[in-house]
């Protein structure tokens, strides 16, 4: 009999927690916080289900926390399923999203994944001592960007300013140098707050020109019209002295012909 009961005992217990922890495993599953990411211009999809018989997808409500819905959002129904659907998404469409229905609710954390660009373009030419601005400038949630210089370069000449609220978006090269070419590298993240790893880079090589670089072809230029002018002046002047002998020619033998 004691045997039976520590078999029974326990085995009573687990099937009396099992269903309970079931149970609290679908509450988190139903109302929990889901990840969503999508690009910007590009369509983004929410969709959510209830799964009752009783329930109906045209109950579930969608919101946006700490604001409107997009205008462009359309919500669209499919049996149990309520999606929120937008065509052409922006970089204020990220946040959080809430669907609800009666005392459920599901979140979708919605997060605008990063996109990055360099501005005048990726591969720019400084000439010696000029000033090079170089901007790096994109979208996506939370967006954080800094730059990476060329390998052993010292940052003494440069400097980097915020744009549009983007810190170190801008940077700036006073008195170009040869040691200034390279790649610059502009990577962007994700703030820290958020956890997210996802890491993007864009690079812009930059080339330093000799400030005398432009005058040589202009130099060169002024020596080949010198070396034309001596050839023509050369020519010249042997042309006449050769018509200067044959005249005297002609008129010594005109003279030894009347004599």
């Amino acid at each position: 009999m004691k045997y039976l009961q520590k078999i029974i005992l326990p085995s009573l217990f687990i099937l009396l927690i099992i269903p309970q922890f079931l149970c609290e495993l679908i509450a988190q599953y139903n109302i929990g916080t889901k990840n969503i990411y999508f690009n910007v211009t590009k369509p983004l999809t929410l969709a959510c289900e209830v799964t009752e018989p009783n329930e109906k997808a045209s109950d579930i409500k969608w919101e946006k926390e700490n604001g409107k819905l997009p205008e462009n959002h359309v919500v669209k129904l499919e049996l149990k399923k309520s999606i929120l659907y937008i065509d052409h998404t922006n970089k204020t469409d990220d946040g959080i999203y809430l669907c609800k229905h009666e005392s459920k609710q599901q979140d979708f954390v919605v997060i605008a994944n990063l996109e990055l660009k360099i501005k005048p373009s990726n591969d720019e030419a400084v000439v010696e001592d000029e000033t090079l601005v170089l901007k790096c400038y994109g979208v996506g949630t939370g967006l954080e960007v800094k730059w990476i210089l060329p390998t052993n370069m010292s940052d003494e000449a440069i400097t980097f300013t915020p744009d549009n609220g983007l810190e170190n978006s801008i940077l700036t090269l006073t008195g170009a140098k040869p040691e200034h070419r390279g790649k610059y590298t502009c990577e962007g993240r994700h703030k820290e707050s958020l956890n997210l790893d996802a890491v993007v880079t864009t690079d812009c090589y930059v080339r330093v020109k000799d400030k005398y670089a432009a005058l040589w072809p202009f130099i060169l230029i002024c020596i080949e019209v010198f070396i034309l002018c001596a050839i023509i002046l050369i020519y010249e002047r042997h042309r006449t002295s050769v018509e200067v002998e044959d005249s005297e020619t002609e008129q010594d033998q005109s003279k030894n012909g009347k004599n």
